[in-house]
């Protein structure tokens, strides 16, 4: 169109060296299933997508996305511990799969299109403006969703579904920062189908970026339920 490791060890208990007895073997470390938030972006390996992967405990929500080849794919669920990390299988509403890995701020994992084959991806931590952007509005009463991934070196991808066709996003700099001024209301007698523009000014205006536990909240329930998004 990229990580940090956590280490544990523990010392054998020194009583049972002065008592002559021997330590009981240490039992494989489980990560627990409560860590903290992270949000971090990166690259499918092999290919022109991106991906954004934000958890909050042991909640996790993704996204990948590659507009012109009409990818977007919502992922949402929950981390189970495991002896390498925090580890969840996911499945998206297109068939995709993804399989993810937290270690700490490390997260890796492999991705899988409906149909294809797996693929793994890196990523790294989201600073700035960098993260995974989401959006849910309603355009003359059908509902239009889109997602974004913007890397911090600016390098970004995004996707919109409306009627059930994928097509590329408008672009992150158009709204990071600086929002577009909501055009003032109109009386009408009849209400015309939005412009490619004006869909992509509504689409803009509905974006929010998944970062803080609420975030991830929300939209694990939105993609759990689109109805609960609008």
């Amino acid at each position: 169109m990229n990580r940090t490791v956590v280490d544990r060890t523990a010392a054998a208990p020194l009583l049972g060296v002065l008592a002559g007895c021997a330590a009981p073997p240490q039992a494989p470390v489980v990560q627990s299933a409560t860590p903290g938030s992270t949000a971090t972006v990166g690259r499918i390996i092999g290919s022109d997508a991106l991906i954004g992967v934000t958890t909050a405990g042991n909640q996790v929500v993704a996204y990948v996305c590659d507009g012109e080849d009409r990818l977007g794919e919502r992922f949402a669920g929950t981390l189970e511990p495991g002896p390498d990390g925090l580890r969840a299988v996911l499945g998206s509403a297109g068939g995709a799969t993804l399989a993810v890995t937290v270690d700490g701020g490390d997260v890796r994992g492999t991705f899988t299109a409906a149909g294809g084959g797996p693929a793994a991806f890196v990523t790294e931590p989201a600073v700035g403006d960098a993260g995974l952007y989401l959006s849910d509005v309603v355009v003359d009463g059908a509902r239009v969703s889109a997602g974004w991934v913007l890397l911090a070196d600016g390098i970004q991808d995004g996707t919109v579904v409306r009627d059930h066709r994928k097509a590329p996003a408008p672009p992150v700099e158009r709204v990071v920062g600086t929002r577009p001024p909501t055009a003032p209301a109109t009386s009408r007698p009849a209400k015309p189908r939005p412009t490619p523009d004006q869909l992509d000014g509504i689409v803009e205006r509905g974006r929010k970026k998944v970062e803080s536990p609420a975030d991830v909240a929300r939209s694990t329930r939105c993609i759990a339920d689109p109805s609960r998004c609008l």
